[in-house]
């Protein structure tokens, strides 16, 4: 590796030596759960009733959200216009945007070209037909 002047190279050696431990650290509790077996039926109990708790206040909290949210629905009510009137027949198509002109010209470029150059071991109609003479 070439050095660069403005570079600083910072020692990595007291990252490793953390990992190591925290790799000592787990294989030690590991063999310690294997040697007591009481203690991790114990930690999976545990577990499962945090888990069961956490599960029953998501379920407080949205129930407690769905009952709030019914006054809110109340109050807010229905807007309606009510000094306009509108019909089907003064509905108007929307004038299309450049982007969409510009796609329409990109796809009638590719089948142009695709019509222009077939398969060298295919027909422009085995093309056109979807049907395979193989």
């Amino acid at each position: 590796m070439t050095e660069n002047s403005g570079m600083k190279k910072n020692s990595t050696n007291w990252s490793a030596v953390g990992l190591a431990v925290m790799v000592i650290a787990l294989i030690a509790v590991v063999a310690y759960l294997i040697l007591h077996p009481n203690l991790l039926a114990d930690l999976a109990w545990i577990a499962i009733w945090v888990i069961i708790i956490l599960v029953l206040i998501g379920v407080i909290i949205f129930l407690a959200m769905a009952v709030l949210a019914i006054p809110f629905y109340a109050k807010k009510g229905e807007q309606v216009q009510t000094d306009k009137e509108y019909q089907l027949n003064d509905v108007t198509p929307v004038k299309e945007s450049a982007s969409e002109q510009r796609t329409e010209q990109q796809v009638d470029a590719k089948t142009a070209v695709k019509k222009e150059t077939p398969a060298a071991d295919h027909t422009n109609d085995e093309l056109t037909s979807g049907t395979d003479k193989h």
